[in-house]
């Protein structure tokens, strides 16, 4: 009887401490990915909600941006593939992801016209808010190396 109740306390402590669960790195890749294909296909208002709070200027800035000329092109244009090749965490709450864009159409200078990059590599921040990794921008994503069409 005594290790019965040993054992249900020692179930209900596991149980207890289990409760709050830290995002998985196949949930950070996740959200990696949905802000990526979001940013990169321009669809900054899906973006800005898989944003911190004070990166959503960046993709304000970024849509003020877009001219009628640019939309043209946009709306022509196939949707760019984003992949997740790497993942390292800095510390418990932040997360430095590779990402992988292809047959993007690119936006990179004011007043140019964008222009069909057949693969670029960026390299996105994520911080931990309330159990959810989100992008944290200290800028618009600049590309590692970029091939053009």
């Amino acid at each position: 009887m005594r290790n019965n109740i040993l054992y249900i306390l020692l179930a209900a402590v596991m149980a207890a401490c289990g409760g709050e669960s830290s995002p998985t790195d196949e949930q950070i890749r996740h959200s990696a990915q949905d802000f990526a294909e979001a940013y990169f296909n321009y669809d900054y208002q899906r973006a800005s909600e898989l944003t911190v709070p004070e990166s959503v200027q960046w993709l304000q800035f970024a849509a003020s941006n877009v001219t009628q000329q640019d939309l043209d092109m946009i709306n022509g244009a196939e949707a760019a593939v984003v992949s997740i090749s790497d993942l390292m965490r800095q510390d418990d709450s932040t997360v430095v992801v590779t990402v992988d864009v292809a047959d993007a159409l690119i936006k990179d200078t004011i007043g140019v016209r964008p222009h069909v990059v057949d693969e670029a590599r960026y390299r996105l921040m994520l911080v931990r808010r309330d159990d959810r990794y989100l992008i944290k921008m200290a800028g618009l994503p600049q590309s590692e190396r970029q091939s053009r069409d």
